[in-house]
């Protein structure tokens, strides 16, 4: 791609030999995670031959905090939420060290991307070598001048809270960003969008004590930023004000845990229409990345806010549309969720959820159709479905609710007997039983009238299927997902282990004879290593064996 004129000419920009556009200037942009650690990003760009933004060979040389958000497959989701299809050329103000720059490389769309580190200028230049329509730019954009009427999308990912830090004169933040977004608007053509991501100062986790991102300090944001030191971000309130002030429309949307490593992207749009919506949300642990609290446990929050319809205020992170017109927002933003799969599955068992705004049916496709299958993968497949959307919360949740209301044994057997009797009748009138095995409590909507209704079922086996063997794999993975909360219910029973709870289960319902916990902890294993890039943790046989109660220390 040709360096557009105006950019070249009339802000003196030339090319080095790292093939980063720089400005003829002795300013300094001091921003940087230190040397070392840029330096260790580099060269592990350098030393892959895959650098797209889903590559397995960067996410494995994941090290540490610093790593893991320039190259986890994960940065990429923010913007997989959004529809940005003849949305170029596209400007992107803060490129780092490219993970982001690379997602929308790949898209076909020609990218002006502008990073004022002249060092993370150069990674991102590396990242996206092999793509001719991406230019790298080292420069402060408030030191850029832009053409009017020229970007279908520009770009502010973790960047407008240091909008008073690196503005050059002396104004407040808010003023700083304002005029940001201003030099944007005057940039879009009339169709255009500006997509912001930022950290809420009001989020879930920062209300429980999570340092804040910048300061690494516990509730400094919560206490609007007694240490202020250019960087401040904002609460969804200041937000709407500041576009009432750029005569700006604009919508919500909500990435969990959080914009830098997002799971799912939820809709203001949905989850104003689906009061249900607030159980996405219990799936994600939210992330302290200064390690100073740990997760305090999420459904009882974001059930009440949910139900409140004040979902979006706690939001850890704003993932926001804004553009003249709101039809530009909402065609941009034409999604009501997406859901990526787990990375640390292998490519080609990796999925993106969704479901569109306008519609009552959500679609699961393969996050990259081409990747490649060996013949003992075989043995398990992942098939794209499209499935009407339930409105509804998720069996696991339902539990969950029952079980911190009134702990106890006998409240979690009453739980899973109508559970277990779902999945007998399923069993019996499926003509498809291989597509059984994830009938777990997560995959099981209870709906407003209290039916049960199964989704999201994506996996065949060929492996031998039993009703008892899906039972045995629902229970497993409950209990070691809510672990703390079951603890509660076996506090007279401080040496029972996981294994022990299932047999409890089994002996309840009469299935003693039907639980072999080895060949089902060795079935377990063997679909685990077929679909995982690489196992973490114990074994199954080995989870079965743990106690419920931590050893003391």
């Amino acid at each position: 791609m040709n360096l557009p004129a105006h950019l070249a000419n009339h802000n003196h920009l030339h090319q080095v030999s790292s093939g980063v556009w720089i400005k003829d200037s002795d300013a300094s942009f001091e921003y940087s995670d230190g040397e070392e650690a840029e330096r260790y990003v580099a060269q592990s760009i350098a030393q892959v031959s895959d650098r797209g933004s889903l590559s397995t060979e960067l996410a494995s040389k994941i090290r540490d905090w610093s790593s893991e958000y320039h190259l986890s497959p994960l940065r990429s989701n923010l913007l997989r939420a959004l529809n940005l299809a003849d949305r170029g050329p596209i400007l992107e103000i803060g490129a780092g060290c490219g993970a982001i720059t690379r997602y929308l490389g790949e898209l076909n769309l020609n990218i002006d991307a502008v990073e004022g580190s002249y060092e993370r200028a150069c990674i991102a230049r590396l990242r996206c070598a092999d793509l001719d329509n991406v230019e790298i730019h080292s420069i402060n954009v408030n030191d850029l001048s832009l053409p009017e009427n020229h970007y279908g999308l520009v770009c502010f990912i973790g960047v407008l809270e240091y909008a008073q830090r690196f503005s050059g004169i002396e104004q407040s933040p808010e003023q700083a960003v304002l005029q940001l977004l201003e030099k944007a608007k005057k940039t879009l053509r009339p169709d255009g969008a500006i997509v912001i991501a930022i950290e809420n100062r009001l989020g879930f986790k920062y209300l429980f004590g999570a340092g804040e991102d910048h300061y690494g300090l516990a509730y400094e944001g919560i206490h609007d930023y007694p240490h202020f030191a250019g960087i401040k971000t904002y609460s969804k309130t200041a937000w709407e004000n500041l576009f009432s002030k750029c005569d700006l429309a604009y919508e919500f949307l909500y990435p969990f845990p959080d914009y830098k490593l997002p799971e799912q992207v939820l809709s203001e749009h949905y989850i104003h229409k689906y009061p249900q919506s607030w159980s996405h949300v219990t799936t994600t642990i939210p992330r302290d990345y200064h390690g100073l609290s740990s997760d305090p446990g999420t459904l009882p929050f974001w059930e009440t806010v949910g139900q409140a319809n004040r979902l979006g205020d706690f939001s850890n992170s704003f993932l926001i549309v804004a553009a003249n017109e709101i039809t530009t927002v909402r065609t941009t933003a034409s999604r009501d969720f997406i859901h990526v799969s787990n990375m640390q599955r292998k490519p080609q068992y990796r999925t993106v959820t969704e479901k569109f705004r306008g519609t009552e049916s959500t679609v699961k496709r393969l996050l990259d159709p081409n990747a490649p299958t060996t013949a003992s993968e075989k043995l398990v497949q992942l098939t794209p479905l499209e499935e009407p959307f339930h409105a509804g919360v998720p069996l696991a949740n339902k539990w969950e609710m029952h079980l911190r209301i009134k702990p106890s044994e006998a409240t979690f057997l009453s739980l899973i007997e109508p559970y277990y009797a779902f999945i007998e009748s399923t069993f019996l009138e499926s003509l498809e039983q291989r597509s059984l095995i994830d009938l777990t409590p997560m995959n099981i909507m209870v709906m407003p009238n209290g039916s049960h209704q199964a989704f999201d079922l994506e996996w065949q086996t060929d492996f031998s299927l039993t009703a008892e063997f899906t039972f045995f794999r629902g229970l497993f993975y409950f209990l070691q997902s809510r672990r703390q909360l079951i603890v509660l219910s076996y506090a007279d029973k401080p040496e029972i282990t996981i294994g022990d709870v299932i047999s409890r289960c089994f002996k309840h319902l009469g299935l003693d004879e039907e639980l072999d916990l080895t060949v089902f902890s060795e079935q377990e294993e063997d679909l685990q290593n077929i679909v995982h890039v690489k196992r973490h943790g114990p074994s199954t046989h080995a989870s079965l064996q743990q106690r419920l109660y931590p050893d003391k220390q």
